[in-house]
């Protein structure tokens, strides 16, 4: 049992090391450090969300009024024209979603919003899954495991009888 705990330990800190250095490459509004493509794949009727790390509460800072948040949707190589977008309301519990859209048509595309810094689509078609994410879940779990594991094969080998203070025959205990 002591060597599964300590491959267990082992792994998740590997697992949490890979976190780290992944978090940093990842193309989402809610990564670390992350700089939002300048175009994203789309397909025509899906819905998409738009998001800038800090979400509404970073709109309201930067616009006088959040709830007309205009932005508009630019196919590579064709005219730029408005999107309609469902934004978010201030009361949302989501950390970087400020609206959705339903793409236009199909294809690689600019969005943007006036008077916002360059924003992410999050969940568009090319922009990769949530890798960091994956390792911080498994990293977490194993950990939960290992630590327990470890601490009773250590009682195992210490003995959960025996004393943490050991008594002296006058009755001051010294450290054992």
């Amino acid at each position: 049992m002591g060597g599964v705990a300590v491959a267990l330990l082992v792994l998740g800190l590997l697992l949490w090391a890979l976190y780290r250095f992944t978090i940093g490459t990842e193309r989402h509004s809610f990564a670390a450090g992350a700089t939002p493509p300048s175009e994203v794949s789309v397909i025509a009727g899906d819905t998409y969300a738009i998001g800038i790390p800090g979400g509404v509460g970073r709109t309201a800072q930067l616009l006088p009024d959040p709830q007309s948040l205009s932005c508009s949707f630019a196919p590579a190589g064709g005219a730029r024209r408005q999107l309609a977008v469902q934004v978010e309301p201030a009361t949302t519990k989501a950390l970087t979603r400020i609206a959705t859209f339903v793409a236009p048509r199909t294809g690689r595309a600019a969005v943007s919003c006036v008077g916002l810094p360059a924003v992410f689509v999050d969940d568009a078609e090319d922009v990769g899954p949530d890798l960091a994410g994956l390792w911080l879940v498994l990293a977490s779990v194993s950990l939960a495991v290992a630590l327990p594991l470890l601490f009773s094969v250590l009682r195992r080998y210490y003995g959960a009888d025996r004393p943490l203070v050991a008594v002296e025959p006058d009755g001051v205990g010294s450290a054992g």
